[in-house]
């Protein structure tokens, strides 16, 4: 980690940030922000998975600053996941690495040259992972040079935001795994948890009885479950709504 007094001090506010912090958006740009008083990027890009072998399998995982117009939307469909060198690379590191210096681990020249071109050839990527899921940060610097204290920066405080997303928010990494909810649907369990009937929900929402069993219909199809106590503990076990 870096010894001068103002970035152990910008370390150390960031890492009392991320205890504060819960995973919704606002609070992971907050980071993302302050971020980069430590390490000059250009571009960021959060991704995160509740299991420990990270994989892509939405877009829902990412949570994005100052991207490159259409990069993301590109990389799903050129499914660059499948042979991205740094996402296999920091699969069996246990720090970050550099963009640059992996560069002989290329396998797919048409990826290289397209993030390339986008992100420049300099930047930093890190994957932390544990039992409770995995997180990755990978940071562009637009060609900049990467200094040793940005890597050591980044290995001291990404175990930070890391948990971040074991909080409420709507990338809580478990409830990644979910099918989204609306808000109203949200609204309603919310109710059922505290044993409200569907004539009380309505009541207490200004809606029909009709209308909440339309909803609830829509709860259980998407959480595949069959009544409420099982879409309760579905949600609450998801962070979808607090116990």
């Amino acid at each position: 980690m870096a010894t001068d007094t103002q970035t152990l001090q910008r370390l150390l506010d960031l890492a009392n940030q991320c205890v504060q912090a819960t995973s919704t958006q606002t609070d992971a740009q907050n980071i993302l922000t302050q971020l980069r008083e430590l390490i000059p990027y250009s571009s960021a890009l959060l991704a995160l998975d509740h299991n420990s072998d990270f994989s892509f399998q939405t877009e829902r995982q990412m949570v994005v600053k100052d991207q490159p117009q259409g990069w993301i939307d590109h990389y799903f469909k050129q499914e660059y996941w499948k042979v991205d060198h740094i996402l296999a690379r920091i699969q069996i590191n246990d720090g970050s690495i550099s963009w640059r210096e992996n560069e002989s681990h290329i396998i797919c020249p048409d990826f290289a040259a397209d993030y390339q071109q986008k992100l420049g050839r300099e930047g930093l990527s890190i994957l932390v992972k544990n039992d409770t899921g995995s997180t990755i940060i990978s940071l562009s610097t637009d060609n900049r040079p990467i200094k040793a204290e940005y890597q050591s920066n980044l290995d001291y405080i990404a175990p930070h935001i890391h948990e971040v997303f074991m909080r409420k928010g709507e990338y809580n990494r478990f409830a990644l795994g979910f099918p989204q909810l609306k808000a109203r649907e949200l609204e309603v369990l919310k109710w059922a948890k505290e044993g409200k009937s569907n004539w009380e929900i309505a009541q207490i929402l200004n809606l029909s009885e009709r209308t909440i069993k339309f909803h609830f219909t829509n709860i259980f199809q998407k959480l595949n479950v069959v009544n409420r106590s099982q879409a309760v503990a579905r949600a609450v076990h998801a962070k979808l709504i607090e116990l």
